[in-house]
């Protein structure tokens, strides 16, 4: 998903008429932007009562397939839209990142059994994968494949995402103490009864 957008960024935009100096700004721009949108969506998802970290992720990677269908219409005809769906689509996609490691860090908090290491370990394995292929693709079929491949990744991720449910905490054993503590009091017991209650 990254690869797609980022990896390939000078390749794709020089291709359509962008200086590498305009280049440069794009770039410095996306990642302001990208600054900017993880503080906000931080601050408003997983918090209670809030959108969940899911939902918020699936939000913005949907959002950034959109941009990238937009690219994949507007490409050739204008220079301001194809930036301007760009750096949005980066930002959307480069934003939902920390997400997606949130809901990770979630599952490991309620005791799944993630190895975190393990999975950034084979991420940066698939991107250096993905870059080769996506390298010979590109000099195959020309960069207008970028988006397109931007657009499939980002419906298999949302799909993976959406599936991606943390599993409920299970609640502690309880001791005597615990069960002793939260019974309630006994409610007055008549005297011709209290044999009876003794047993």
């Amino acid at each position: 998903l990254m690869c797609a957008v980022t990896g390939f960024y000078s390749v794709f935009l020089l291709e359509y008429g962008i200086t590498i100096n305009q280049i440069g700004f794009i770039m410095a721009l996306l990642n302001c932007l990208t600054v900017l949108l993880q503080i906000i969506s931080g601050s408003l998802a997983g918090k209670p009562g809030g959108i969940s970290l899911r939902s918020a992720a699936v939000i913005m990677l949907g959002a950034s397939g959109l941009m990238s269908l937009g690219l994949l219409l507007i490409l050739g005809r204008s220079t301001a839209a194809l930036v301007g769906f760009y750096v949005a689509s980066g930002v959307l996609t480069m934003s939902a990142q920390p997400l997606i490691t949130s809901i990770a860090m979630e599952h490991v908090n309620r005791g799944s059994p993630l190895s975190y290491g393990f999975a950034r370990g084979l991420g940066s394995a698939a991107y250096a994968l993905c870059s080769l292929i996506l390298g010979r693709l590109t000099a195959a079929f020309g960069t207008g494949l970028l988006p397109a491949v931007h657009l499939g990744v980002a419906a298999l991720t949302i799909t993976l995402v959406w599936r991606f449910k943390p599993p409920q905490r299970e609640a502690p054993p309880e001791t005597a103490e615990d069960t002793w503590a939260a019974a309630p009091e006994p409610e007055a017991v008549p005297q011709k009864d209290s044999l009876f209650a003794y047993i």
